[in-house]
């Protein structure tokens, strides 16, 4: 039911240097008793900032939930012979005015600053979007090479909006981690089969660009392939599933470190046959790790979206 995307590519392992530092201090102790001094008045007792965690324990426990709509609101059903638009802004709106309802409860700057975001790009989707394809007739065609095209300038602008929101959550994800959710099975699993496995691909591809020489292309299309495996991830709020894809996720990165950072042709020609050995035998064992995870975590995942059938 998964497809699996591994490839051999030349890794070398990076090595990570930690600095620490420590500052000293003193007190001055007064010499003499200056006798009883007036006491100053007592200052109002500042109210306690909230923390980011006490934050992100409110984003976890209710964000996702407040999200629950937007996969249906996303892709109106059909109501006859077209989508029913009006509908859908309806439904977006009322799904804005509860993301509104959670991010007024966080005061914590960095993680209230990553709901805005959200929430302004939801907004601006929800006033523009949904009036543009209304205004499209019934039955017009889409022609994808034709920059004019009412709908390929409609999906251009959903794709931006689409960027936008994704960069919010991989922030939203990087400072509180996965939320709650009323997501199924069966729509992780989804996420997984499309999404995930799509970028797991091009991930493939950029690993097969490196070993074919092509280090540079390979390095920034692995930098891409790495941001989609993780806009992914994060789309999923399944534990059974989303454990599965962070330990893969995480081999993904570990091999992209390597492959990375793999020696040009012409530093690889003035290494001696002692250090081109070794760096073969790091290179088997950096795939052949990222591989058994990536066989375990296909095969725990095949067997878990197997089993919702």
């Amino acid at each position: 039911m998964l497809r699996r995307a591994s490839t051999r590519a030349g890794i070398v392992a990076l090595g990570l240097a930690v600095a620490l530092s420590t500052v000293g201090c003193s007190a001055l102790l007064p010499t003499s008793d200056p006798g009883p001094q007036a006491a100053s008045p007592q200052q109002p007792q500042q109210p306690q900032q909230q923390t980011v965690d006490a934050a992100c324990g409110i984003v976890t426990a209710e964000w996702g939930l407040a999200l629950d709509a937007w996969p249906a609101i996303e892709d109106p059903q059909d109501t006859g012979a077209r989508q029913d638009f009006a509908k859908a802004e309806t439904e977006h709106k009322a799904m804005i005015a509860d993301l509104q309802k959670v991010a007024d409860k966080i005061e914590a700057p960095d993680v209230r600053s990553v709901l805005d975001t959200t929430i302004d790009a939801h907004q601006r989707y929800a006033d523009e979007i949904w009036g543009l394809l209304e205004d499209v007739p019934a039955g017009y065609p889409v022609v994808l090479d034709d920059p004019k095209n009412k709908l390929v300038i409609v999906g251009e602008k959903v794709s931006d909006y689409k960027r936008e929101l994704a960069a919010a959550d991989m922030q939203r994800y990087d400072l509180c981690g996965a939320v709650k959710s009323n997501q199924t099975g069966v729509q992780a699993c989804e996420i997984v089969n499309q999404a995930w496995t799509d970028g797991a691909q091009a991930f493939n591809a950029a690993a097969r660009s490196v070993s074919r020489g092509d280090i540079t292309g390979g390095i920034e299309s692995g930098e891409a392939a790495l941001q989609q495996i993780k806009a992914a991830m994060i789309q999923v709020n399944v534990p059974e599933v989303l454990d599965e894809l962070v330990v893969m996720y995480d081999a993904y990165e570990t091999y992209y470190t390597g492959f990375s950072t793999v020696p040009t042709d012409d530093e690889m020609s003035r290494m001696s046959e002692d250090e081109l050995i070794e760096l073969t035998d790091r290179s088997d064992k950096m795939f052949q790790d990222w591989d058994g995870v990536l066989t375990r975590g296909v095969a725990n995942l095949t067997t878990y979206c197997n089993g919702l059938d």
